[in-house]
């Protein structure tokens, strides 16, 4: 190709070429040849920005889009190209406003609308990422990967029955697709059918053996059925899928642990997931120490304090990213994430010690919080929490304040708002329908100061909670808790039963329709009044 008249097209149709047999970044400078020979072709910007896409130059692929877009403002698929590019930089309002465009250019772009409802997806817009799929599926029934978009949004706003027939119908047009398996799986453990989801993702996986996807999902679904020891095999996959933003096992230099002999050898167990993941493993801290190993304990910063107290020789030190120096000592024999413990320390149910509480809380502050909620008065002190900020599953997990209203109906009992966020609005409204006030306590921020946040939880009779932070803090302490499970339930709780194996002082409410609250709170009704009569 020279730089004769013309040879801007010429650049252009070279570019191609080499991007279609994979040789992207000669064709990046292909199509930056023709950009130079004839800066005016929207057509050139646009496959520039594709290319750009291609080997993850996110930014100059948007700058490339952007261009082809001023220079042809019709342009829909620059737009929704452009729109994928800023959601995966997570520029959502921007992505958002680019594919309105882009459909309002070309209503009748199927892609457009699923581009469009994934975008809603990641943002926790169910209803509005469900409208989006239901249209390009419309518009083109017969494309796989809309429909198995749709069965994703589907089943994250509980409308699991149907997400899991979207699932089945792509199934039926493309036989063995891992990723339809996969979702079809993800639909089948929220129905509680723990079997056919097992036989889901094992056909999953004969396509793709090593995806790790499906190997994660599958160990979570082995574990809801209280099968650890295989489920924990298939839950450390988790480390290779990339869309969970975990920690690389090889980031730290000692030797993973993996269950031999560790007396008198140091062994740095890392935090990974939430504050709740971090209480709910540290509860194999002290099997650790009994087998006589030194621990370094790599945390959240919020429990140190509270780690400190609880685990004596235990040297604590702050998670950051990336990780601090401090645990790169080489006299660190070994090294473990909290999460893979299990293992090696709960291969099975039987594993599971009846402990009377592993952390231990500020007792002096607690004695001081007890009175003062007490104030005199000889009542039952019950702690509350109804909220899950997970952007995912919090809705699921969750429920309105007003729902634990039948509380009220059980004399001699105090409610304390252990919830997290700004409860003003919701403890406001409550007192205006029932003439009860809610204690809230304003020197404690439950996530800014967790030490404070645990002896605030310990001054408890009792705390009646959803699924969140409350209750493994409360649990780690051995302090009375009535979880309220919604019908999918995290992996710790598993499918069935009223105990937990992480926590002897737990005891499980669970929903028997998804997303019904009503009855979950008449059994806890029904219990609580048992419980204040002693």
């Amino acid at each position: 190709v020279t730089s004769a008249p013309g040879s801007a097209d010429l650049f252009g149709l070279l570019g191609g070429a080499l991007k279609i047999t994979g040789r992207i970044e000669e064709a990046v400078a292909a199509y930056g040849q023709a950009i130079t020979l004839d800066p005016g072709l929207a057509a050139t910007h646009y496959n520039l920005g594709n290319a750009l896409r291609d080997l993850g130059r996110s930014e100059d692929a948007v700058a490339a889009y952007r261009r082809a877009v001023e220079l042809n403002s019709g342009f829909a698929d620059a737009l929704n190209n452009l729109g994928r590019v800023l959601a995966d930089l997570g520029e959502h309002d921007e992505a958002i406003s680019s594919f309105l465009r882009a459909d309002a250019i070309a209503p009748q772009d199927a892609w457009i609308h699923t581009n469009l409802g994934n975008v809603y997806r990641r943002l926790g817009l169910f209803e509005d990422a469900i409208d989006a799929h239901r249209r390009a599926v419309q518009m083109d029934p017969e494309a796989i990967e809309y429909r198995s978009n749709l069965g994703a949004a589907l089943i994250d706003i509980g409308l699991t029955e149907e997400g899991a027939d979207e699932f089945r119908r792509a199934l039926d047009v493309t036989p063995g697709d891992p990723g339809l398996l996969r979702g079809l799986g993800n639909a089948l453990v929220d129905q509680g059918h723990i079997e056919d989801a097992k036989i889901a993702y094992a056909e999953a996986l004969e396509a793709e053996p090593d995806h790790p996807m499906t190997h994660y999902l599958l160990g979570r679904a082995l574990m809801l059925d209280g099968d650890f020891g295989h489920g924990w095999q298939e839950f450390a996959w988790r480390f290779k899928v990339a869309s969970l933003g975990m920690r690389g096992l090889d980031i730290l230099p000692q030797a993973p642990w993996q269950g031999e002999a560790i007396d008198g050898k140091t062994i740095l167990v890392w935090g990974e997931q939430g504050v709740g993941d971090e209480v709910l493993f540290a509860g194999q801290i002290p099997d650790l120490l009994t087998q006589g190993a030194d621990v370094v304990l790599e945390c959240d910063p919020r429990l140190i304090p509270l780690y400190e107290r609880s685990f004596d020789g235990v040297r604590c030190i702050a998670k950051t990213e990336p990780p601090s120096e401090d645990i790169h000592n080489p006299d660190i024999d070994f090294q473990i994430p909290s999460g893979n413990l299990g293992r090696w320390l709960r291969p099975g149910l039987d594993a599971f010690p009846r402990h009377g509480g592993y952390l231990r809380p500020d007792q002096k502050q607690r004695n001081a919080l007890r009175q003062q909620y007490l104030d005199g008065d000889d009542v039952t002190l019950v702690g509350i929490a109804w909220s899950s900020n997970n952007i995912k599953l919090g809705r699921h997990k969750s429920m309105p304040l007003s729902a634990l209203q039948p509380l009220l109906d059980v004399p001699g009992i105090r409610l304390i708002d252990l919830q997290y966020g700004d409860t003003g609005g919701a403890r406001k409204d409550f007192e205006d329908a029932t003439g009860t006030a809610i204690i809230h306590d304003d020197t404690i921020d439950q996530m800014a100061n967790l030490d404070a946040f645990a002896a605030q939880v310990a001054a408890m009779d009792l705390v009646i909670s959803v699924s969140n932070t409350t209750v493994h803090i409360a649990g780690a302490m051995a302090v009375p808790t009535w979880v309220l499970l919604n019908a999918a339930p995290l992996s710790c709780w598993m499918l069935e039963g009223e105990e937990s194996p992480w926590y002897p002082s737990v005891r499980l409410f669970r929903q028997t329709e998804p997303g019904e609250w009503g009855d979950v709170v008449e059994r806890a009704v029904d219990e609580l009044e048992k419980f204040t009569k002693g």
